[in-house]
């Protein structure tokens, strides 16, 4: 008995060193965990805002807005603060990093400090910003989901001019803006903004009419509506992570009117009336040197719609993006319209669809459409058009080199599709079908706008008319330039 005593007593003895280690190791790994964070916010270009030099000296543990309120406030004017959430936090107002604040907000769920998947939330209260960061202000966000509950409206993320924000890793989801002037569900930027990973996703920017007073006494209904994911009038930089599943009149995912820099990460399977990836709108400056925009759809401009603004495409991917509607559309992948820059240097436009949509068997037999000739025309006998599977132009394109191929249209431009100035030095144009005319090109010419072709290759395209398998191009007055 003495024995089996002995053993049992050394064994517990054991057991609470044990104990004892594994608790120090859980520990460490912890603390590891809020050190690897943190080092990989600083490699990235230096850190925002200044240095960060973030020590765990540095960290406050918060789990009220009280608590948060206070940590934030009271951080160090020019020095960067950790505030690790350590449960759900639920605000009655929004949360406000002012000037001269440096934070980092992350969350501990037990899978240690801004890792796994299973974050705390910030949630925001009706018909306010989760998040606003002032000008001076700098937050970097490391797992964290900034978001309101199902039925409660409001804004995500307000980023002020002069402010900057960084998504290391979490999300900005399940927000709603349904007031009249809408900008950016997910996120409404006017300073700077850098994603590295995380989400920006199921965001909402709806579509509420509303009597607008005009100048002499008349009324009118008018709605303004703009990006269910990102607004952007200040500088935002992707390198990482992705905005999906956001819905908006003007763009489900990016309305970019300051400088969009795309690296990589991905923009995909936003919808919206205009541009279900992006719209690019005014003075806009796009730049895609990597990254993916797919599987959007929009009634024109599947995955790209630019309008008045620049857009360049150096690399990366615009691949199965969908224009489609009961009216026409245009651009399946790219839309480019009147008074806009499209600059093809790399990358490639594929698989992108322009075409009526799927269910259109039920819907013409009870609104009076009918297929003629393979075309579609309304009640009142007004041919329903589809232009450019890949791209449609009516700016100002300059392919240079990179790749469209494999788009579909129903009607012409199987590749692009052009009524304004493209001109081709470089590149391809492969593999693309058009159900009408110009499998690879078609091109209406008018006034001083044409498409002239000067490098590059356009082959093994196919119309289902056999009109201009590779290019088909006409003056305005149907007169044909160039069948080939």
């Amino acid at each position: 008995m003495t024995t089996i005593n002995d053993t049992s007593s050394n064994n517990h003895h054991k057991n609470k060193k044990l104990l004892l280690i594994s608790s120090i190791v859980f520990v460490v790994i912890l603390f590891s965990s809020l050190f690897i964070v943190y080092k990989f916010a600083i490699n990235d270009d230096g850190g925002v805002g200044g240095v960060w030099d973030v020590s765990l000296d540095d960290a406050v543990f918060v789990r009220s807005e009280v608590e948060l309120e206070r940590a934030v406030d009271g951080a160090v004017l020019g020095v960067s603060s950790v505030v690790v959430l350590t449960g759900d936090v639920f605000l009655s107002k929004s949360l406000v990093v002012g000037e001269g604040r440096n934070v980092t907000l992350t969350s501990n769920t037990g899978n240690g400090v801004g890792v796994g998947r299973g974050f705390f939330r910030l949630v925001g209260v009706e018909g306010e910003r989760v998040v606003v960061v002032e000008g001076g202000g700098v937050l970097c966000l490391v797992g964290v989901v900034v978001t309101h509950e199902v039925g409660v409206k409001g804004g995500g993320v307000d980023v002020r001019v002069g402010g900057e924000f960084v998504l290391v890793r979490g999300e900005i989801s399940g927000n709603t803006l349904a007031d009249v002037w809408s900008f950016g569900g997910g996120v409404y930027n006017l300073g700077k903004f850098r994603m590295l990973g995380g989400e920006i996703s199921s965001n909402n920017a709806t579509y509420t009419f509303i009597p607008a007073m005009l100048g002499h006494g008349g009324a009118a209904m008018g709605w303004h509506q703009e990006a269910g994911g990102v607004y952007n009038s200040g500088v935002f930089e992707l390198s990482g992570g992705s905005i999906t599943n956001n819905a908006g009149c003007d763009t489900g995912g990016v309305y970019n009117r300051g400088t969009f820099v795309m690296f990589g990460g991905e923009i995909t399977r936003n919808t919206a009336s205009n541009g279900g990836g992006v719209y690019n709108y005014y003075r806009g400056n796009f730049t895609m040197f990597g990254g993916e925009i797919t599987r959007n759809t929009a009634s024109n401009g599947g995955g790209v719609y630019n309008y008045e603004g620049d857009f360049v495409m150096r690399g990366g991917l615009i691949a199965k993006n969908v224009a489609q509607t009961y009216g026409g559309g245009c651009g399946g992948g790219v839309y480019n319209g009147l008074g806009s820059t499209f600059t093809l240097y790399d990358g490639e436009i594929a698989q992108n669809t322009c075409e009526i949509p799927g269910d259109l068997s039920a819907y013409m037999k009870s609104a009076g459409y009918y297929m003629e000739g393979g075309y579609l025309y309304s009640p009142g006998r007004m041919l329903i058009s589809y232009y450019g599977g890949g791209v449609c132009n009516s700016g100002t394109f300059s392919m240079f080199g990179g790749v469209i191929t494999k788009n579909i249209v129903n009607c012409s431009g199987g590749g692009v599709s052009n009524s304004g100035n493209f001109i081709m030095l470089g590149g391809s144009i492969v593999n693309n079908r058009a159900n009408s005319m110009g499998g690879g090109v078609y091109s209406i010419s008018y006034d001083d706008k044409e498409f002239v072709f000067k490098g590059g290759v356009i082959v093994d395209n196919t119309s289902a008319n056999g009109e201009g398998d590779n290019m088909y191009s006409a003056d305005i007055r149907g007169n044909v330039l160039l069948i080939r």
